[in-house]
């Protein structure tokens, strides 16, 4: 395929990413797979533009209550109706990636006091002024409908009492950044990534309105939100107090180019002790931290937590920013673009690392489906596709959450559908690790 395709694909992929399970969605992806040529591709590739570019930023925004942080309006949770979706607007250092964004706000649904999930929203990355002009990232704050594991009402919902704090996501950064970039955007302005400092704000919030000790603390996100999770884990796991904690991450396994990773996290400008330990700061400063550095290092950090993937075995976003990054940092031993054959073996390999660890378990499906817990198929999946319903006696993914935090006395697995194979015999997309076949964590 054409560099030329590959970029097609990347950003198709990237910005159909952003209006998930539509009916656009999908119609725009059945017309770009049925597309036979470039024409065709940069016609489709221009209508998704279009009709994002239509979208109102206040879109499911329209009845919900908003909160503005001040010096003496502290929005405090006791005021907000229990269940109900709040927008809180921090103010301060937190923004959206360009100066015509609207003004940055995270989600709040209140709940018990003591149980919290912290889950940080997905939209895309921006990391060059190439990316930015081609809109592979989420630029406004807008908030998720109660769907997945933000629903109320379904009862096979394992967190629908917690507290939600949801970081919004609109800075491109996987919701590390801190840095202004030396490029303007056109009719956009001036561009700063300020995903650590949007997430800060949302830290503080919940420490001044939830209980000092928790009983639960859940951290999670999907795609880029899975990124901060895995990125934020080891700060929030140490700042926030709890008797039972876990870090359940939605569809990134963070494989990218070796060419292009490490430099990505060190210009976003995370080489600090604000999210990295010493070590992780040198080799961040070299230009050579990778996610898999951080989550690892978390995992190793909280022995007694259950950290956990779920991901679709050719997930093909993932796929696609791959094939993206591979475009901008080309390497001589990388591919430039990533066969469903080839993500799952480095997919596998990157779990396999943090399998060795006891407390790390995953939960892989079949197919190609990108990101499960702000959605409704929460509860129609299991690893054989996201309409398996646990037919056979299979776990749907809500009972496997659900038994995260994983408390004393009780325990967890890991969860494939296919054949298990040692990595030499890895060959195709139906087997599954040996290695983490039936691996159990019990605290």
């Amino acid at each position: 395929m054409p560099k030329s395709s590959v970029v097609l694909l990347f950003i198709f992929v990237s910005v159909s990413s952003a209006l998930p399970h539509s009916p656009l969605a999908s119609a725009l992806a059945s017309d770009f797979a049925n597309s036979s040529g470039t024409d065709e591709a940069i016609d489709v590739i221009r209508a998704t533009f279009e009709e994002r570019e239509s979208i109102d930023p206040e879109l499911n925004q329209t009845d919900t209550p908003k909160c503005r942080l001040g010096a003496t309006e502290k929005c405090p949770m006791s005021k907000m109706p229990r269940h109900v979706s709040n927008l809180i607007v921090p103010g301060g250092a937190s923004r959206c990636i360009y100066a015509s964004s609207t003004e940055y706000q995270f989600q709040v649904i209140p709940g018990d006091t003591d149980k919290l999930l912290f889950y940080f929203q997905g939209g895309g990355a921006c990391w060059d002024a190439l990316s930015s002009t081609l809109g592979a990232c989420s630029s406004e704050a807008v908030p998720n409908d109660l769907l997945g594991l933000f629903d109320r009402q379904n009862k096979g919902n394992p967190y629908k009492d917690y507290t939600v704090v949801h970081v919004l996501y609109c800075s491109g950064d996987a919701h590390t950044g801190n840095v202004a970039r030396n490029w303007v955007q056109l009719f956009k302005g001036k561009v700063e990534q300020r995903g650590f400092e949007n997430t800060r704000s949302a830290v503080e919030w919940a420490k001044q309105n939830i209980d000092s000790k928790l009983s639960s603390l859940v951290i999670s996100g999907c795609s880029a939100g899975s990124l901060g999770a895995q990125a934020w884990a080891a700060p929030l796991l140490r700042e926030f107090k709890y008797e039972h904690a876990a870090v359940v991450v939605d569809s990134y396994a963070g494989i990218f180019p070796e060419s292009g990773h490490g430099r990505v996290m060190k210009e976003f400008g995370i080489c600090t002790r604000a999210l990295l330990n010493k070590k992780l700061i040198k080799k961040c400063e070299a230009g050579k931290v990778e996610i898999q550095d951080i989550f690892e290092t978390a995992i190793r950090e909280n022995p007694s937590t259950a950290f956990a993937h779920v991901n679709s075995k050719t997930d093909s976003t993932q796929m696609s920013f791959y094939d993206g990054v591979a475009a901008t940092f080309p390497s001589k031993t990388d591919p430039a673009i990533l066969s469903g054959a080839e993500y799952l073996k480095r997919m596998n390999k990157v779990f396999g690392r943090y399998n060795a660890n006891p407390n790390y378990v995953s939960f892989v499906v079949n197919g190609n489906q990108h990101c499960f817990t702000p959605d409704t198929i929460t509860y129609t999946s299991d690893t054989t596709g996201i309409n398996g319903k646990g037919k056979g006696g299979r776990i749907t993914l809500n009972q496997w959450i659900s038994e995260f935090p994983v408390q004393h006395g009780q325990s967890v697995q890991s969860e494939c559908e296919g054949k298990a194979l040692t990595q030499k015999r890895w060959k195709g997309t139906a087997y599954c690790d040996q290695a983490q076949v039936g691996k159990t964590f019990k605290p």
